[in-house]
């Protein structure tokens, strides 16, 4: 009887999916397929995570990458592993540029209708320098723009971007007509995209001195798709925001690449013509070093490259690996990179002293040089030498570290004695607080430290792969030792991570990286793993074991590097929000590493082991999915939405003002944001900006001019720098508590105040027999002591500690005109409240003064309400707490009240832009309104006064000097400012 079964026979698509990459290029063929077919035809997958994946590119982009895949497959399986992942390369660079500049529509000055940057302030600089670089200007080394009337040094001459704008420029004419400005707006992206190919290449390097060539490629591809997409590296390299760092990257990524490829290289020590033999290693080591100089006449974060590399190499000093070679390698690096160094700092004891860059590169160069010297050549021979090892009976490079720390002391000593004491605590201060302590450099948002869980928050579950990659690869360096020795190493290696990464968590937590504790644990898990280390190595010397020694010796360079990488890493996490921007590369790296060396162990001989390692994968690979499409979204959104707001809007037309209505040359004033932006979109020189290049400055605008109550301070300081313009923004009242700081005294506490907006509460209205009570609130702490007698008792509230809960006020209307009773401000402290008066009220133009009461006033600003018959104004929908503090002082009297005592005559208003729901509300015939509301917020005017002067002001040349504000605050106080 005949078998009428049906076989079925797979083989083919066993030989179809011959290789593992094969069948990963048909799977994401497939998704790619079934994504673009829902995006093209419109039908929904019902999976919210599936939608979220399709809805991230158009379903043009979904087509692309299945072709992509395609080619892909093909390539794996005919084996061409070096072009598999080419195809997907092109089109994520493809996609990156297209999501980057996504915004462009968008970027256009509201007053002109042509093409400008998006909302940032530091690119306007660069792209005024490019513009004057285009036309010939201001060439000189003063850009008399900034910082009148001194000037400030020119960042024409001081900075790579304006030339890298100035050429893109240039290169893009050759193809089409583009402005200075329209190639300021794409400058970024480019910039951006090579460095997406440089960092591609690094990373592929860097593995494969670990991992085969095929996962070292997909390693690499992993993390190249992570970086492009990171939100952190969004904002600085979409167009429209030519930031530094956007060009600083482009180096940064080379710098490394051609340094690995140095240490790629063959080092030939024997035979003769050295240096021909070994000329590759050295030219790539110059290039490595010829990029990081570049870099440092870029961005700062150059620092990173020669705090890695260096740490990096004297680990692989310390530990003997290939020490001539290092030597080598790390002194061509050392070469050019210290050589721009100089040509832009112009000393060589700014070099040295720079303890955490170019000093601590420089640094360990003499330490291998001085090495190679005593113990390789015939200075090893000589009976000093020879005795200095005989009685320490230490390794030649533990000698070699002695040597120069000692003979670096005495000559740093000599030189100038404070330097050591100064060395330690710089480098103390610089592991806690990268951005220092100081309080201008803190009132900048990006300098601010943060904590784990905003560490957490923002990079999602890549710092946990980062975290366990750290560890894999320690464990990889080392697993060679012995079991006693590796499992010591990485027991407190682990203790080591875990201390320095928790020591900062939130600031409710115990560990809260200010207390003794948690800087206890951030140096001692350091320095415990430290001690560890240095106990098994000199054990091993002394005991001459010499397979230990052979072991410290064959740890992988790459490994030292990915190490040295992640530790600077783990110290940017806690040191600055703005570090961000290169943590993120770091922690991809390190969890893309993580997810592909895993692949490794799934050849486990243990089942519990490869069962283990399966859930690893699985979990990593999860993670790796869903963090990739956040990151995704939030930067196809983020890209589309850097564009210029109703905010920018409002500028875009002051300074379409300021252009056509004041003379050239003339000098503004106001505090230091909107320095750039009147410099560049108005085209007028001022006193200070956000390149902070005279840092007293910011001090004596803050405390002599914004928050003084003297009108003849005010006056003196603007004649001194020839100021004819003043302006203030709405934005200002937000940051009162910023310039109120940096203008205290040096208790930083007689200034340091800031202004609460207090809405209306409608809900608690309430209509009494011929008037009406409103409660305002917003609790606050009270920025000084109040002492109030009430019936005879005297009441002390203390500043900071007690608070204002709350306003209530009582008004009547008779014939149109409101009248008020005097309002109470609700007090709470020690939970007891406290109701006391409020000595004055400042509404219609005019300050009404009740004769007793906390010393303080309330200025009522309209308020928008949605009613059913539409929107209506209130005029009294919110209110402004002007303190004993701040009621007196210019911004208040000037900005706020519109000079009601006329303490200000020769000041006088010239131009108020209006926030752009004013102006339409105003359009709309609400002309009695003013230019403040509250709607969302407060909506401010920008106020620009021309400013003349009484005969009798002094100019006083001590508001010009160029010192640091530290032990100098409030030092100009008894100045005589009239004559």
């Amino acid at each position: 009887m005949a078998d009428d079964s049906l076989e079925l026979n797979f083989d083919w698509v066993k030989s179809f999916l011959k290789n593992g990459f094969v069948l990963f290029f048909s799977v994401l063929t497939l998704f790619s397929l079934l994504f673009w077919l829902s995006s093209s035809l419109t039908f929904s997958l019902q999976i919210n995570f599936l939608v979220q994946v399709v809805n991230l590119f158009p379903s043009f982009f979904w087509l692309l990458l299945a072709i992509a895949s395609i080619v892909s497959g093909v390539l794996a399986y005919y084996e061409k592993y070096s072009w598999m992942f080419l195809p997907i390369i092109i089109w994520l660079l493809f996609t990156t540029a297209v999501v980057r500049t996504s915004n462009i529509p968008g970027l256009v000055n509201a007053a002109t209708g042509e093409a400008t940057l998006g909302p940032d302030l530091d690119p306007f600089l660069f792209l005024r320098n490019a513009i004057e670089i285009s036309e010939g200007r201001n060439m000189g080394e003063l850009d008399l723009m900034r910082y009148a009337p001194l000037g400030a040094t020119s960042y024409i001459k001081a900075n790579m971007m304006p030339w890298a704008i100035f050429y893109t420029y240039k290169f893009l004419n050759l193809f089409t007509d583009y402005s200075v400005t329209q190639a300021a707006i794409v400058a970024p992206v480019i910039f951006f995209l090579i460095s997406v190919v440089g960092f591609f290449f690094f990373v592929y390097l860097l593995f494969s001195f670990k991992l085969s060539k095929k996962k070292a490629l997909l390693g690499a591809t992993i993390a190249s798709f992570f970086y492009s997409f990171a939100p952190m590296l969004l904002h600085r390299t979409v167009a429209g925001i030519p930031e530094l760092e956007s060009l600083g990257l482009m180096w940064f990524w080379f710098a490394f690449l051609f340094f690995i490829l140095a240490w790629r290289e063959n080092f030939v020590n024997e035979g003769k013509n050295f240096f021909v033999r070994n000329k590759k290693l050295i030219l790539y080591g110059l290039l490595a070093g010829l990029f990081t100089g570049a870099m440092s006449w870029t961005w700062g974060g150059y620092r990173y490259i020669y705090m890695t590399l260096a740490l990096a190499t004297f680990l692989a000093f310390f530990f003997n690996i290939d020490k001539k070679k290092n030597l080598l390698v790390f002194s061509s690096f050392l070469l050019t990179g210290l050589i721009l160094e100089l040509i832009k700092v112009k000393s060589i004891f700014s070099i040295i002293s720079s303890f955490t860059d170019t000093g601590l590169a420089l640094g360990v160069f003499l330490i291998l040089l001085l090495n190679y010297l005593i113990f390789e050549t015939k200075f090893k021979h000589t009976e000093v030498i020879r005795k200095i090892k005989e009685k320490t009976k230490l390794p030649e490079n533990v000698l070699s570290i002695i040597l120069f720390i000692i003979f670096g002391l005495v000559i740093m000593t000599l030189l100038r004695p404070s330097f050591v004491p100064e060395m330690f605590s710089s480098i103390f201060e610089r592991l806690l607080s990268p951005f220092g302590s100081g309080r201008i450099g803190l009132t900048v948002a990006e300098n601010r430290a943060p904590y784990f869980i905003e560490i957490l928050s923002n990079f999602g579950g890549l710092v946990w792969l980062f975290l366990a990659g750290l560890v894999l690869m320690f464990y990889e360096a080392v697993k060679h030792f012995s079991p006693k020795k590796k499992w010591g190493l990485f027991l407190f290696f682990v203790i080591f991570v875990v201390t320095f990464v928790f020591s900062r968590i939130s600031s409710g937590n115990v560990l809260n990286g200010e207390n003794f504790i948690s800087k206890f644990l951030y140096f001692g898990g350091l320095i415990l793993f430290v001690i560890v280390l240095l106990v098994i190595y000199f054990k091993s010397y002394l005991k001459r074991d010499e397979k230990t020694l052979l072991d410290f010796s064959k740890i992988n360079f790459a490994s030292l590097v990915l190490i040295s990488l992640s530790i600077w890493g783990i110290v940017s996490m806690r040191g600055a929000v703005r570090l961000f921007f290169i943590i993120a590369p770091i922690i991809i790296i390190v969890a893309s590493y993580f997810f592909v060396k895993l692949m490794d162990y799934r050849k486990e001989k243990d089942d519990l082991g490869k069962l283990f390692t399966w859930i690893l994968i699985l979990v990593s690979l999860f993670i790796l999915v869903t963090t990739f499409v956040n990151y995704s979204s939030t930067t196809v959104y983020g890209a589309k939405q850097t564009i210029p707001s109703s905010y920018n809007y409002q500028w875009h037309y002051a300074m379409d003002w300021v252009s056509k209505n004041t003379p050239e040359g003339s000098v503004f004033t106001h505090w230091w944001d909107y320095g750039y932006w009147v410099q560049t979109l108005g085209g007028r020189p001022t006193v200070s900006d956000g390149g902070h290049y005279i840092n007293w400055w910011d001090h004596t605008v803050a405390r002599y001019l914004l928050t003084t109550s003297k009108p003849e301070t005010a006056l003196s300081l603007m004649k001194t720098h020839n100021v004819s313009y003043l302006l203030i923004d709405s934005t200002d009242v937000g940051k009162y508590s910023a310039f109120s700081g940096i203008g205290s005294d040096e208790t930083g506490k007689d200034r340091f105040s800031w202004i609460p907006v207090m809405p209306v509460d409608v809900s608690q209205t309430r209509e009494l027999n011929s008037s009406t009570q409103l409660i305002y609130v917003g609790g606050q702490p009270i920025d000084t002591d109040i002492i109030y007698e009430d019936n005879d008792t005297p009441l002390f509230l203390p500043a900071q500690k007690a608070g204002l809960a709350g306003i209530v006020v009582e008004y009547s209307t008779q014939d149109g005109e409101i009248s008020f009773v005097q309002p109470r401000g609700v007090f709470i402290y020690n939970n007891q409240r406290y109701d006391l008066p409020i000595r004055y009220i400042f509404y219609n133009g005019n300050i009404v003064d009740f004769g007793k009461g906390v010393n303080s006033l309330v200025r009522f600003i309209p308020g928008i309400e949605q009613t059913s018959g539409g929107m209506t104004v209130n005029p009294l929908g919110a209110l402004v707490y002007l303190s004993e503090k701040t009621k007196d002082t210019l911004f208040a009297q000037l900005y706020l009240m519109d000079d009601p005592n006329n303490l200000y005559p020769t000041i006088s208003i010239a131009h108020i832009e209006d926030d752009s729901v004013v102006k339409s509300l105003k359009s709309q015939g609400l002309n009695n309104m003013g230019s403040f509301m509250y709607y969302q917020g407060l909506r401010g005017p920008i106020k620009i006064w021309k400013v003349s002067y009484p005969e009798n002001t002094l100019e006083n040349e001590e508001f010009l000097m160029n010192t640091g504000s530290e032990g100098n605050w409030a030092s100009l106080d008894n100045l005589e400012f009239t004559k």
